[in-house]
């Protein structure tokens, strides 16, 4: 039994990491901002006292909070406002 959740955890894993590989694709800035905040999660849970299996969660998993933008077309806000006459500037 020890074996096979093992190799789930170890699946789980791999998926996450493969969707995050595919979600950095979308643009330069997305690999390092996801590393950011894996690094970033883990700290916070840490500094809240969360017990360290959920630690470990926050930390695989804070990866996945951008997996939407493989969907979403490729556009800024910046130039979705400048499309729109809106320089943002005061």
């Amino acid at each position: 039994m020890l074996e096979r959740t093992a190799d789930l955890k170890e699946s789980c894993l791999e998926t996450i990491f493969t969707m995050t590989r595919a979600a950095e694709y979308k643009d330069d800035d997305t690999s390092a901002h996801v590393q950011r905040i894996s690094y970033y999660s883990r700290e916070l849970a840490r500094m809240l006292g969360l017990d360290e299996a959920f630690v470990d969660k926050i930390f695989f998993a804070s990866p996945m909070h951008d997996i939407g933008k493989m969907a979403s077309p490729t556009i800024s806000c910046s130039s979705r406002a400048a499309s729109r006459g809106m320089s943002g500037r005061s």
